[in-house]
């Protein structure tokens, strides 16, 4: 197939120190759950839906950015030390409900179905 296998990926997001998100539709991808699972950084573009549906908040469990001089001072907050405790306490509480079954859990309580 096209691209990196998942154990590939896996390799490359447990090397990782930041991951940027960006997407030009707005969508929440995979991509950005399987950053922040493996403790790295995330910088999200402000458009992404959803995150505050799933229990993440900014600057508590990922940054957000506006514009590319935002997200050049959030990879600068990034690096810092205090940031990065907070990102240990993200990932233990992101890793205990990351399953597709508690996604569409939630999703399905959050909608009323």
């Amino acid at each position: 197939g096209w691209g990196p296998s998942g154990a590939e990926w896996n390799a490359i997001y447990n090397q990782a120190k930041m991951a940027l998100c960006w997407s030009h539709s707005s969508d929440l991808s995979d991509r950005i759950l399987a950053s922040m699972a493996t403790g790295c950084i995330c910088l999200i573009d402000r458009g992404i839906r959803d995150l505050e549906t799933l229990g993440f908040r900014e600057n508590l469990h990922y940054l957000a950015f506006g514009d590319m001089y935002d997200l050049l001072e959030k990879a600068r907050v990034g690096r810092d030390a205090d940031f990065r405790a907070i990102v240990t306490e993200r990932t233990k509480r992101q890793l205990d409900g990351h399953t597709w079954r508690d996604r569409v859990r939630q999703m399905v309580k959050e909608v009323g179905l």
